[in-house]
C-alpha cells in the first residue's frame, strides 16, 4: 500500500506542474493574444465623407465682415457669435447644442438650435448661435481666459474649440 501510495504523492507533482502551465499558458493568450492565431479583418471605417463634422468660427457680432478669431477683448467686443459649419449631415431635423464653459472650467450656458439639412445641401449648414458678453456676468466679473465650446449633433459630441477673451 505504501508504494501506491507513493506513486500517486510522485505524480502529484508533475500533475500540478502541468496545470500551472496550462494557466500560464491560458494568461498568455487572453493578455497577448495567440501569435498563430488567424488573422481578423479590421474593423469597418467609414469614409471621412460620410461622417459628420463641424467646424468653429467665433466673431465679434459688431463686426459683420469678421473672418473669425480665436482671441477677443472685453473692451472692444460686444457679443460672439458662433457660427458652426457642419458636413456630411444626413438630410433630415437635426438639433446641434452648444455647450460653453467658463475659464475656471464651469458650464456657463448650454444652448440647443434646430436647423434642417435637406437631400439639396450635400450635407452642409451652418448654424449661428450668439454668447452675449457686453451687460453679462462676463464683463461684470471680468471672466477673462480661455472659453471652451463643445457641440454637439442629436446629443453626439461632435467637436471642440476654444476663444481665449482677455481684458
Amino acid at each position: 500500500m505504501m508504494r501506491a501510495h507513493r506513486n500517486q504523492l510522485g505524480l502529484f507533482p508533475i500533475a500540478l506542474g502541468l496545470l500551472v502551465l496550462a494557466a500560464s499558458l491560458a494568461v498568455c493568450i487572453a493578455l497577448f493574444g495567440c501569435a498563430g492565431a488567424a488573422q481578423t479583418e479590421p474593423p469597418i471605417v467609414l469614409p471621412a465623407s460620410t461622417t459628420p463634422s463641424a467646424t468653429f468660427v467665433f466673431c465679434d457680432s459688431s463686426r459683420p465682415d469678421c473672418a473669425g478669431s480665436s482671441a477677443f477683448s472685453l473692451r472692444a467686443m460686444r457679443d460672439v457669435n458662433i457660427a458652426v459649419s457642419w458636413r456630411n449631415v444626413a438630410a433630415g431635423t437635426h438639433t446641434q447644442t452648444l455647450r460653453v464653459f467658463s475659464p475656471d472650467g464651469g458650464l456657463f450656458q448650454a444652448m440647443n438650435a434646430p436647423f434642417r439639412v435637406s437631400r439639396n445641401d450635400g450635407g452642409a449648414a451652418v448654424v449661428t448661435q450668439t454668447l452675449p458678453v457686453t451687460g453679462t456676468w462676463i464683463t461684470a466679473r471680468h471672466l477673462t481666459g480661455t472659453w471652451k465650446f463643445f457641440v454637439f449633433l442629436d446629443n453626439q459630441p461632435m467637436a471642440a474649440g476654444d476663444l481665449q477673451i482677455g481684458p
